[in-house]
């Protein structure tokens, strides 16, 4: 895919902010990406969009996203991973019904439910009813084409007091989920820009929003307040302020950690503190989120720019994603190849396993996608790696036996939503991250931040 364009206009961000927006970047783009999931890239892409950074960067993350969405089989993403490739490839100035001939906005469109009872609703996993629909609403109003009956849904569980339920009728009690809550004020104002019959929903969101922000430190966590920052702006620019105060809050800025330095850190202060003591690496999809706060955008209407004055990002580096993170023994898998040398040879091994199993030559593009054959490779997590030149790429692939009943190493069930293996806050070591074992209470603390039901809990 084709790098972001750009425009003459500057994205939209609070004064002062815009050091800490380099060390946020700076931080995120030096994270390993050979094993994001395809939604954790499109976080990554969102967040790096908003920010304005370099064109090389974002448009390299673009095309990763853009091979993640083509190999998994559009009937495959989830309606908040469509929503979000949608955002970020339209932003980018792509076009979101051809990637790589898939038509994501008619599939995404395709989601949503035609049930007499619940009219307007996307088909989404238990769980997932507010942030998808959230996400299904800003994307189909990015490109033009949003059923005011998918408003109409998400403005029908909203509760009295302004917050929404999945079950406003016998529901509306409990302690809400914030992220959730966020989100759907998120769409129903980029919504109003829309279909103007959302203000008396918003103003009732907002008005509950205003006061849990006010409410003890901590209580809204970091996530919560990204996605609040520009909805807010143009109802309360003084919650607004106070959202931003909070992502800012859980910047990390102490040169005694250099090897998170930039990074959002964790979802509440005490979470932060824990980080920084136990010297734990935070995930990289708070930073991608939290730079939407930083430099708020309306996602529905924002044009990708690149801003001057970038210091300390790093070029793109050689990376490498593999179309799926698991394989089944003599199978085949394609990995994508970016960040060497147009021209250049690559081949494709596997760390213990003897041999080259694939090959390619650097397109004009900078791409290279090469078919892996992993032969007769036993069952087992592997690390995979590209070099060509001087430099090379590493990810992981998990190979697995696909006979029914044998011992398959595949680290990558899915729990709660989330895989298993996406909570990663290795130790520190010298400033520089090690990918080493999770000690029980970071695994705990972590888990805490990414995992997110939508269900209130009673």
């Amino acid at each position: 895919m084709a790098t972001a364009v750009l425009s003459e206009t500057t994205p939209a961000r609070a004064q002062g902010v815009d050091s800490r927006t380099n060390l946020a970047v700076a931080w995120l783009v030096k994270q390993p990406t050979g094993t994001f999931t395809t939604e954790q890239r499109a976080d990554v892409t969102l967040g790096l969009e908003a920010a304005g950074a370099p064109a090389d960067r974002v448009g390299n993350s673009v095309r990763q996203l853009g091979f993640l969405a083509s190999s998994r089989g559009v009937s495959k993403l989830t309606v908040t991973e469509l929503a979000k490739i949608i955002l970020a490839i339209s932003i980018a100035g792509q076009n979101p019904a051809s990637v790589d001939g898939v038509d994501l906005v008619t599939e995404l469109s395709g989601r949503i439910g035609t049930r007499p009872a619940q009219p307007g609703q996307f088909l989404t996993d238990f769980g997932e009813e507010f942030s998808g629909q959230a996400w299904g609403i800003l994307a189909l109003a990015r490109v033009g084409k949003l059923p005011v009956e998918t408003l109409d849904f998400l403005r029908s569980r909203q509760c009295k007091d302004g917050s929404f339920d999945a079950d406003p009728v016998n529901g509306c009690h409990g302690q809400p989920a914030y992220v959730d809550q966020a989100l759907a004020l998120t769409a129903l104002v980029a919504g109003q820009q829309r279909v103007a019959q959302q203000g008396a929903a918003i103003a009732k969101a907002v008005a509950w929003e205003a006061k849990e922000l006010n409410g003890p430190v901590g209580r809204v966590p970091a996530t919560a307040a990204a996605y609040l920052v520009w909805p807010l702006s143009l109802w309360n620019p003084a919650a607004s302020h106070k959202a931003q105060s909070i992502v800012l809050g859980q910047q990390v800025l102490s040169s005694s950690y250099p090897g998170v330095v930039g990074a959002i850190g964790a979802e509440t202060p005490p979470l932060l503190s824990d980080l920084l003591a136990k010297k734990l690496v935070p995930v990289s999809g708070l930073t991608s989120v939290g730079l939407l706060g930083m430099n708020p955008v309306g996602l529905t209407k924002y044009k990708y720019v690149t801003r001057s004055g970038w210091a300390g990002v790093p070029g793109v580096s050689a990376q490498v994603v593999a179309s799926s993170p698991t394989v089944a023994k003599n199978g085949v898998v394609t990995v994508l190849a970016t960040g060497f040398g147009s021209g250049e040879k690559l081949s494709v091994t596997l760390a213990g396993y003897r041999g080259t199993l694939g090959s390619g030559t650097v397109g004009k593009d900078r791409l290279a996608k090469i078919p892996v054959s992993v032969r007769s490779a036993s069952a087992q997590q592997y690390t995979l790696r590209v070099t060509g030149g001087t430099k090379s790429a590493e990810t992981r692939l998990v190979v697995i036996d696909p006979r029914p009943g044998a011992a398959a190493a595949d680290k990558t069930s899915r729990q709660g939503g989330q895989r298993s293996d996406e909570v990663r806050w290795p130790q520190m070591s010298a400033g520089a991250t090690m990918l080493a074992g999770l000690g029980l209470l970071a695994l705990l603390a972590a888990a805490a931040l990414v995992l997110r039901r939508s269900a209130r809990k009673d």
